[in-house]
């Protein structure tokens, strides 16, 4: 698709996908460098490509004094979309598109900066396909995006995780007590691994490792016989040191399966994980005879006020996202690497999702730190 009006055109951005930590210091940073260094302007889409998919275009012109202050906050101002991709369905597919041509014709923009997961890339790899100028930047809180190493979010909800994590570890050691903490994750734990070793919990379960609940059973009955108690002090008293698990919502039990629902609907009908936290919490306490208690941290992780890594992180994607825009170098999505910015063709997204691998240095670290995996002696 040709427009030869977009020489000289606004900038369009849209966040698709579930919310994430950074979404808005991407917004600000994207005004600030597009009016400031190139004295443009900048179109914001709703709802994540929907607002390009309806009959008549939905955005806002942004600008500087809009997007000053937003940087600091959670969520985004331009609104989200995770509901799936109409780009799946032939009929939906063929009356999007065409009113997306209609208003990228309309609307002339430069190019398009779109903020999303590997659900919304894997749409704008199709959109790109179609000869528009598009310059992604990753965001997804469980980090899954397969050729990047770190995206926007990721370190926000690690931090969020971990205090909970923390909290928790606390109130298990004073009522000698089992806590459960379900994290996001469905087909990676990054997120899991990563706030299991900034806190310090007693285990991991993540769903590339499936875990054996004998296992955990009997890592746990080693644990809780080797404390007694002179083992901790707390407060000037003796007791008993809890038990702290974290588990991705995506964990999958070797044993059980039949018994430890993983999948629900929601309102709008979306297939999403769930329940094996509460699975596991129910089965350690009537294996051990001990109480145990489930904490289901949910959007908590989503919709945190951004950390200063994830700020400084969205802010230097975009303004190299921008920057890539005016030297007419698009069709990828922006990441970092160990050698500085990495891009990733639109030609090479697919629907895979980054996993932890065996080697990956951190799970070597929990294995050495004797953390329980439900896997067996580390």
């Amino acid at each position: 698709m040709k427009n030869r009006k977009t020489k000289n055109g606004p900038i369009a951005i849209c966040t698709g996908g579930g919310d994430a930590p950074g979404l808005n210091a991407v917004l600000r940073a994207v005004v600030y460098r597009v009016g400031l260094g190139y004295q443009g302007q900048v179109l914001g889409i709703y709802n994540g490509f929907n607002g390009l998919f309806a009959k008549s275009a939905e955005y806002e012109e942004l600008s500087i004094a809009s997007v000053a202050a937003i940087h600091t906050y959670g969520g985004t101002i331009l609104g989200a979309a995770s509901q799936g991709s109409p780009l799946r369905d032939p009929k939906e597919a063929t009356a999007s598109l065409a009113n997306f041509k209609k208003n990228w014709e309309k609307l002339a923009p430069k190019g398009l900066v779109v903020i999303g997961g590997d659900g919304t890339q894997g749409m704008a790899r199709q959109i790109a396909a179609l000869g528009i100028p598009m310059v992604g930047i990753p965001k997804t809180i469980d980090n899954d995006l397969l050729g990047s190493e770190v995206a926007i979010g990721f370190s926000t909800a690690v931090e969020v995780a971990a205090n909970a994590a923390k909290s928790l570890m606390h109130t298990a050691a004073a009522h000698q007590r089992l806590m459960v903490l379900e994290v996001m994750g469905r087909t990676s734990g990054f997120l899991a691994l990563h706030a299991g070793l900034a806190s310090g919990v007693d285990g991991v379960l993540v769903p590339e490792i499936p875990f054996s609940m004998d296992q955990l059973e009997r890592d746990l009955r080693k644990k809780l016989k080797i404390q007694d108690r002179d083992s901790i002090k707390l407060g000037g008293r003796a007791g008993l040191q809890g038990v702290v698990l974290i588990v991705a919502e995506g964990a999958i039990a070797l044993e059980g399966k039949k018994d430890s629902p993983r999948t629900k609907l929601t309102a709008s009908g979306q297939t999403v994980l769930g329940g094996i936290g509460d699975f596991v919490a129910g089965e350690l306490s009537r294996r051990l005879g001990i109480e145990a208690r489930l904490n289901t941290l949910g959007h908590v992780q989503r919709g945190a006020d951004p950390n200063g890594t994830d700020r400084i992180l969205a802010t230097q994607l975009a303004v190299e996202a921008i920057d890539a825009l005016y030297r007419n170098q698009h069709g990828f999505v922006l990441t970092t690497g160990p050698q500085g910015y990495k891009r990733i063709p639109y030609g090479e997204i697919t629907d895979l999702r980054r996993r932890l691998e065996p080697t990956d240095p951190l799970l070597i670290t929990a294995q050495g730190l004797g953390m329980i995996l439900g896997t067996g002696p580390n």
